[in-house]
């Protein structure tokens, strides 16, 4: 079993139509404490698939994380340098 993550721009009618077409959901729609609205489902394959979108911004620390670099650039031009063709944007 394989684990994937994908960021949608609707995650509401994803979801809706996923149940609708009978999809084996492990995981209902919620808001995560980090701000996302998610939820999992399995393919036929058993893997599992998580789906989500953004909901709102939350502070890292608000909710336990430990925030390892604030210095974005320093952070793409690290990965940039080992994983060549990369883009990474703030959001």
């Amino acid at each position: 079993m394989r684990n994937a993550n994908a960021v949608v721009v609707d995650v509401e009618a994803h979801y809706t139509k996923t149940k609708r077409e009978g999809g084996t959901i492990w995981e209902e729609l919620h808001e995560t404490i980090y701000g996302e609205r998610q939820y999992g489902v399995t393919d036929l394959e058993g893997h599992r698939w998580s789906f989500s979108q953004h909901a709102r911004d939350v502070n890292p620390e608000s909710w336990g994380a430990t925030v390892v670099s604030r210095n974005f650039e320093y952070v793409r031009r690290f990965l940039s340098v080992r994983l060549p063709g990369l883009t990474l944007t703030p959001h």
